[in-house]
């Protein structure tokens, strides 16, 4: 799950209980947020997702997880 939580200086009660299914479904959670946005400093965000900085970055976390450890250089 990709949650794009950056800009808002609050979160949607929605947004916190689908990442809780997800959680609890054990999917991996990827958010969305820079360090000025409240979500970074939510404590279930904090705890329950791999916080990157933009889009870009999330991409990029995913591809890595992709490829898993077999397929990095020099393997």
């Amino acid at each position: 799950v990709v949650a794009n939580l950056t800009g808002d200086d609050w979160m949607s009660l929605g947004t916190i209980f689908e990442l809780g299914y997800a959680k609890k479904a054990g999917k991996l959670i990827i958010a969305i947020c820079k360090p000025e946005d409240y979500a970074a400093n939510h404590l279930f965000i904090q705890n329950a997702c791999t916080i990157v900085g933009s889009l870009g970055e999330a991409i990029v976390h995913i591809e890595n997880i992709s490829e898993g450890p077999s397929r990095t250089k020099g393997h």
